[in-house]
């Protein structure tokens, strides 16, 4: 479960949930940790809505859709971050496509 207040634990109890959720060793996790830390000393947690002179306008003033599509890697136009997952598939060299299939429908197997 997703801990709402991480950002006023300790690098030490960052540390153990880092160590929990991903599996990495203690030197790993104090190193994040202690950066996670230190990112949230500098934020602003204030959690303040952005307001509308705040929001991107198109040439007539208007809020534009596309603008909203084009805000860049990461970040929606609010500013939110946001995470995606990537799956990447190294296939092995065949000229048999039956190899491919047989690939292909183990993974749609086990997404689905």
């Amino acid at each position: 479960m997703a801990d709402r207040e991480i950002y006023k634990r300790s690098v030490g109890d960052i540390q153990k949930r880092v160590i929990t959720l991903s599996g990495a060793n203690e030197n790993l996790a104090n190193r994040v940790s202690a950066t996670f830390a230190k990112l949230c000393e500098i934020a602003d947690w204030s959690g303040s809505e952005p307001t509308k002179q705040d929001e991107p306008k198109d040439e007539d003033g208007a809020g534009s859709k596309a603008q909203q599509v084009d805000a860049g890697p990461g970040l929606s136009t609010g500013g939110a971050l946001q995470l995606h997952r990537d799956i990447h598939v190294h296939l092995p060299a065949t000229s048999d496509a039956a190899v491919y299939r047989a690939i292909f429908q183990a993974i749609k197997s086990e997404l689905t």
